[in-house]
């Protein structure tokens, strides 16, 4: 018989490093720190003990999250196992979130075209299924990828309706990186008046979840309009 402690230190390193996850910088990093390898070593060490069940699609999506600017090749092999297990076991979020990690490797590597259809069908997945935690971030993906294509008008359309969605599920996090996706559209177009209300309206919501990367990002982007 297993030690009594097992599940519980499982559950603990687990809700740990979802913890991790959610303080992660969203802009890319040049190299994985010292810090980011020692999680990921720890998630892989308890991906080895896990069965094939929902914890393990979990685990599986937080190292392709992990993964996505370094190893943009390893976090597509992990999130199309996420997808594959979810699928079997009948598990939408995880399905959803695996998905939306493959658009991600799209998008990072400039395939635009495919990025736009895995989002596409990562958006009607989940609608369909009520996922609106995770409809907003595909929204949000959506308007960037419009945006690296130039087409302002589609990048506007989907930015606004992740802010909406946002706002109706009062998700802080969310909805101001929904401001600063319409503040970087509308530097894109040139409205730097739009693009620094965006940018003033996005920083207190950061201040209020201590998300230090978003309060640096937006006052950089005030000061570097007043210089």
């Amino acid at each position: 018989m297993k030690p009594a402690c097992t599940l519980v230190d499982k559950r603990a390193l687990l809700w740990f490093m979802f913890l991790i996850i959610g303080l992660l910088p969203t802009a890319p990093l040049a190299a994985q720190t010292a810090e980011q390898q020692h999680q990921l070593d720890s998630l892989k060490t308890l991906l080895r003990t896990l069965p094939q069940d929902t914890t393990r699609v979990n685990v599986l999506n937080l190292i392709a999250t992990m993964y996505r600017f370094n190893r943009a090749d390893s976090s597509l092999a992990f999130a199309t196992v996420a997808l594959r297990l979810s699928e079997d076991l009948k598990f939408p979020h995880g399905f959803g979130l695996a998905m939306e990690r493959i658009g991600f490797y799209y998008q990072l590597t400039s395939k635009y075209d495919k990025a736009l259809t895995a989002y596409m069908e990562n958006l009607k997945f989940n609608e369909e299924h009520g996922l609106m935690d995770l409809q907003g971030r595909v929204l949000e993906r959506i308007g960037y990828i419009h945006l690296n294509m130039k087409n302002y008008p589609l990048a506007l359309k989907y930015m606004q309706r992740s802010l909406a969605l946002n706002q109706q599920r009062k998700d802080t996090s969310r909805i101001a990186y929904s401001y600063f996706g319409l503040g970087n559209i509308a530097q894109e177009m040139g409205d730097n008046d739009a693009f620094l209300r965006y940018n003033v309206q996005a920083k207190p919501l950061c201040e209020a979840i201590h998300d230090e990367l978003g309060i640096e990002s937006a006052l950089e982007s005030v000061l570097k309009l007043n210089s």
